[in-house]
Formats: C-alpha cells, sequence, structure tokens
C-alpha cells in the first residue's frame, strides 16, 4: 500500500491490478440483486431492485435504507418531493416515507407494462411496453394522443425545457411538444445506431446516446456524432453528461470515457465494472 501526497492510496492487488482509494472510502453500495433503476431527489438517490427499494445520501454513502417493496417485476423508479413512482410490468404505484415506513398512496393498473413515469407541465405521463405514452387525466390514465403511435414500446421517458422524449431500443428517440408535435429520429437521420439508451440537454443541443456511439441534435439536425473511432471504449453508449467545468462525459456497459482534446480517453483509474462478467446498465 503506498499513500501519496495528495492523500490518496493505491494498493497492490493479485489478478485486480492497481487501485486506488479516496479519503472517503469507496463509494461503493452492494445489493443482492442487480440495480434496475436510479433517480435522485435533491441530496437523495433511490434504487430500485426487485422487491426493494434503497435510499442513501449523496454526503454519507455508508448509511443506507432500505424497504420491501411488494410490487413484482419492478422497471423503475422516479421521484417529485415525497412521491416515489414505482414502474412495474402492471402499471406504477405511487409511494411516500413516513417516518420508517413505506406507505402505498395510489395504483395506476395499466394495461401494459410500465418503463418509467415523468412529470411535464403540470402533468405525469408513463411510458409503456406495447401503448406507448399515457397521460394523467384526474384519478385516471388515457391513451396519449400528441404523438404518433407507431412507435408502440417506450423504453423510457425524459423531460426536458420544452419538450419530452421517448427511446425506444429498435425505433429510436421522439421529442414530443406541448403544441402535439413530435420529431422522430432514426439512423436515416444521422443517429449511429436506431437502439437509444439515453438522452440529456446541454446549451440548447440534445445528446443522444445509442448503441453505436453519440449523436448531438440541434436546430432540427443531427450536427455531430462520436463512435469508437473518437476513442469511446465500450460496446454500447448507455449515457452521457457534462459536468459544471463543461467537462464532457460518455459511460458504456464497460468504461467511463472523458472527452479531451478532440477523442475520447477512457478513465482506467476509474474502474466501473466488478469483473468479466459485470456489465453497466
Amino acid at each position: 500500500v503506498k499513500q501519496t501526497k495528495n492523500n490518496k492510496l493505491l494498493l497492490s492487488t493479485l489478478g485486480g491490478g492497481l487501485l486506488m482509494k479516496l479519503p472517503e472510502r469507496n463509494a461503493r453500495i452492494s445489493t443482492d440483486r442487480a440495480v434496475k433503476s436510479l433517480a435522485q431527489w435533491d441530496k437523495t438517490i433511490f434504487a430500485v431492485s426487485e422487491g426493494k427499494l434503497l435510499l442513501f445520501n449523496m454526503q454519507n454513502l455508508t448509511n443506507v435504507q432500505q424497504f420491501i417493496l411488494p410490487e413484482k417485476n419492478v422497471q423503475g423508479v422516479n421521484v417529485w418531493g415525497n412521491d416515489i413512482y414505482i414502474s412495474t410490468l402492471t402499471g406504477y404505484s405511487v409511494y411516500n416515507i413516513v417516518g420508517n415506513q413505506l406507505l402505498r398512496k395510489e395504483t395506476q393498473y395499466i394495461g401494459a407494462g410500465v418503463s418509467s413515469v415523468i412529470k411535464f407541465g403540470d402533468k405525469y405521463y408513463a411510458g409503456s411496453y406495447g401503448s406507448h405514452i399515457w397521460e394523467q387525466a384526474g384519478k385516471y390514465q388515457n391513451p396519449y394522443e400528441g404523438s404518433t403511435l407507431s412507435m408502440t414500446v417506450s423504453e423510457k421517458l425524459l423531460p426536458f425545457s420544452n419538450c419530452f422524449a421517448a427511446l425506444n431500443y429498435e425505433d429510436g428517440v421522439q421529442f414530443i411538444y406541448p403544441n402535439q408535435k413530435y420529431i422522430m429520429l432514426t439512423n436515416k437521420d444521422g443517429l449511429p445506431a436506431n437502439a437509444v439508451y439515453d438522452v440529456h440537454e446541454y446549451k440548447d443541443t440534445f445528446w443522444i446516446s445509442t448503441a453505436n456511439g453519440i449523436a448531438a441534435y440541434t436546430n432540427g439536425k443531427v450536427v455531430k456524432t462520436y463512435t469508437a473511432a473518437n476513442g469511446i471504449k465500450g460496446n454500447r453508449c448507455l449515457f452521457s453528461f457534462h459536468d459544471n467545468k463543461d467537462n464532457y462525459w460518455v459511460v458504456t456497459d464497460k468504461y467511463l470515457n472523458e472527452y479531451k482534446t478532440n477523442k475520447f480517453i477512457a478513465i482506467s483509474t476509474t474502474p466501473i465494472i466488478e469483473g468479466r462478467d459485470d456489465v453497466v446498465q
């Protein structure tokens, strides 16, 4: 073990290479089942696995709250204030935490599985497997008529400043606007692949993560793409983001990649998988 001048620890291991540990210990939380989905509200992270809801604070990763979820086939978690939305293969339920108890507030049964629930404007929308998007109307959910139903499966919904997006692992991405206008993007429009895993908005540009790379979409067209030819390591681009210093990062199924001087560098000192059989979700 070697302690560096800036108080990091370097550990030589048998079979795991050289590991670097930070003073605040590893930010690692182990679960007995795969984590299906993450959500953040303020400084609290919500994670769901089959049968469990986990809560932990960004400033104290060693204190993890656990709650039993009665739902089966949990698909996702979304949070707004005190309301925790748990999506399943039959609809979604809304929970509140009161003291040390997880209390169910309501359940919406939809005729198809739900991938995620978002709040856009003053309404809630649910992305579903087989019925595209559902819109909340009072106590009920109705099929949303503001976009085409040609994309019947919504793997994920994401809200943005003036629209929301529905993602699909086969048909691309659809941006849906309040005036019932929608824009559909596929590889024919410049996406590296039709399998879209995430979108984030940064300075009037949508950064679209796909199976074969990243696309930057603005002013009605794809203006830039990044792929393995630009240094991205990993099989699929699952997530990307800009940090508060304008640095751009891409997470693949195996690596954390940072964009530097016109190419991506895989940050090998920050392993994000535990072993060869692990995979980033």
